[in-house]
């Protein structure tokens, strides 16, 4: 359902909460404005909060495939807006995943390709939690047993059932530890 309300909106903004684990440390939260077009894909990315506050960043892969455009705050803003490779060690500094990734679309795919994938391991169990104070309903996936592995043992999913759009997806390891958070309003 959320991809079929994401496909028919085409073109949507949202503020989103993100904090990481990259190469094992939890980074700080941040927050990010975000604008996405589904189809053809771009997005730009305005950091409000956190590290990067200020940054903004277009990605648009009909005018550069492999390239975002980025323009830094502060000292950093001297340089002016430059293009940067989306796999640069730049792109990944603060985060797991590529500007390719950027949108809830992109995350909802990524969920249903996971629950494919596990249906030949068994699926995820679901554990219902119930409803959060801003009326969403929320659920933990625990992932099969499965190599390569899943991205997270537990994934903590919060959902608004009117659009069926998630809009929060924690992620978890193998030990409870929080490796990505993601809010969206």
């Amino acid at each position: 359902m959320g991809q079929r309300i994401i496909s028919s909106v085409n073109t949507y903004s949202y503020r989103m909460q993100k904090q990481e684990r990259v190469k094992g440390e939890l980074l700080p939260q941040q927050i990010i404005d975000v604008y996405v077009r589904e189809a053809p894909f771009a997005v730009r990315l305005h950091y409000v909060k956190g590290p990067g506050a200020g940054r903004k960043l277009v990605f648009n892969p009909s005018v550069r495939a492999e390239e975002f455009r980025v323009k830094e705050a502060g000292f950093l803003s001297v340089a002016g807006a430059i293009w940067l490779n989306v796999d640069s060690s730049f792109a990944k500094s603060d985060s797991n995943h590529t500007v390719r990734e950027a949108g809830i679309g992109p995350l909802v795919g990524r969920l249903v390709r996971d629950t494919e994938r596990s249906k030949p391991l068994g699926g995820f169990t679901m554990v219902p939690e119930g409803w959060n104070e801003k009326g969403e309903y929320c659920a933990s996936y625990l992932s099969p047993p499965a190599s390569p592995p899943f991205d997270y043992a537990r994934t903590r999913i919060c959902t608004d059932l009117l659009s069926g759009v998630p809009m929060q997806v924690d992620g978890y390891g193998t030990k409870g530890e929080l490796l990505e958070m993601w809010h969206f309003s």
